[in-house]
């Protein structure tokens, strides 16, 4: 799991989808450099964008969180969180996570955010090697966490 930035940044290329050799190319050195970084024990301010090192940089134990909510099943890991958090003998009220509510939030977002142009993520690690060092230190994250992979679409 890497932080690639803004395409503005030169991470992704010149013009989307950033799928061209150069852009490929360019992709392989920001990963080899941040790699680099990573294995010189460099932390996330110092170069070191995966996501282990923003865990470590933010978190003194991540351990810690009784519950994490992933921004790509959002909605229902917030109605777990809650429901572990009641569980504790938290009160709640669940105001604004009932099916239509969330249903027309989702439209309204689907609106409102501009599709990405970037190419998928399985055309970046297209390089086996590429994945297989960036998995060095993220694959533990990803099972953890229960990401399914690092590259899914």
């Amino acid at each position: 799991m890497l932080h690639m930035g803004q395409p503005n940044e030169g991470v992704f290329g010149t013009s989307p989808p950033f799928d061209t050799d150069d852009d490929l190319t360019a992709f392989t050195q920001w990963v080899g450099g941040i790699i680099a970084k990573r294995d010189a024990g460099e932390d996330w301010n110092g170069g070191s964008k995966f996501m282990t090192s923003a865990l470590d940089a933010r978190y003194e134990d991540p351990n810690l969180a009784h519950c994490w909510v992933r921004t790509h099943s959002m909605t229902d890991d917030l109605k777990k969180c809650m429901a572990q958090y009641a569980s504790c003998g938290g009160n709640y009220k669940l105001d604004g996570l009932e099916a239509d509510m969330v249903d027309d939030l989702h439209a309204k977002a689907n609106e409102a955010i501009k599709p990405t142009e970037t190419a998928k993520c399985s055309t970046f690690f297209k390089n086996a090697t590429l994945m297989k060092q960036v998995m060095a230190s993220e694959s533990s994250l990803i099972s953890k966490y229960n990401l399914g992979s690092c590259c899914s679409s």
